[in-house]
């Protein structure tokens, strides 16, 4: 059933996000990101942020963003939130056949949170990492990269698309997916309105949350 969130916090510290936009996800209901499905071949350096809300601690995984799996590999874009001891959802990301879980990055039940996800590689000088953000302040940072291949299929928002099932339940908005590392600092301020930048190959947001506001790609409701 549709999630509303009355009111509004602060992010970062100044910046504040309201909650009556974006697209409410009832576990049944997904979007498909159609065309030029070469923007997903995000390799090894790559930025991914939204704005989140989920009324109650996931059970299992729910997934926010992901592409089908090529020979039982998940090769593409996979994010999720899967349940935590500590009664909130944790941040995780699938690649290759493995499942990476951030140890210190939650989101609380009926709090509407930022997050940002972030790869980065330098190859001639060895740099590999892979940062989070939650509300504007770093929670990891990983000596490692993880990379997103898949440049053949759609990218399915709000379950997972091998399946059909592991449907989100919440709130999602501000979602922006760049194909560079635009976080420098260790504390981050998102914007309440995000903005199209040279790297953004996604961006849906606001009241008119289904359209991508890069105009590169179509978004289709399907439930």
């Amino acid at each position: 059933m549709p999630i509303r969130i009355g009111g509004a916090i602060e992010i970062g510290g100044n910046v504040e996000i309201t909650s009556e936009t974006g697209f409410d996800f009832s576990g049944s209901q997904w979007l498909t990101v159609t065309n030029t499905s070469g923007d997903w071949n995000l390799g090894r350096v790559w930025t991914i942020e939204f704005t989140v809300t989920i009324p109650e601690q996931p059970l299992g995984p729910q997934y926010l963003l992901s592409q089908p799996t090529v020979s039982g590999t998940s090769t593409g874009v996979d994010v999720f939130v899967d349940t935590a001891n500590n009664g909130q959802a944790q941040v995780g990301v699938r690649t290759g056949t493995d499942r990476v879980m951030f140890t210190d990055t939650y989101i609380s039940p009926g709090q509407q949170t930022h997050v940002a996800i972030q790869s980065f590689e330098n190859v001639p000088y060895g740099i590999q990492s892979t940062q989070t953000w939650i509300n504007g302040l770093r929670r990891e940072n990983l000596n490692t990269a993880i990379g997103f291949y898949q440049s053949t299929n759609d990218l399915t928002v709000g379950r997972r698309a091998s399946d059909n099932g592991a449907g989100f339940r919440g709130r999602l908005d501000s979602l922006r997916i760049s194909n560079q590392a635009i976080i420098s600092n260790t504390t981050y301020t998102p914007s309440s309105t995000l903005l199209v930048l040279p790297s953004t190959r996604l961006l849906l947001q606001g009241v008119n949350f289904t359209t991508d506001q890069s105009g590169r790609h179509t978004v289709v409701i399907n439930s």
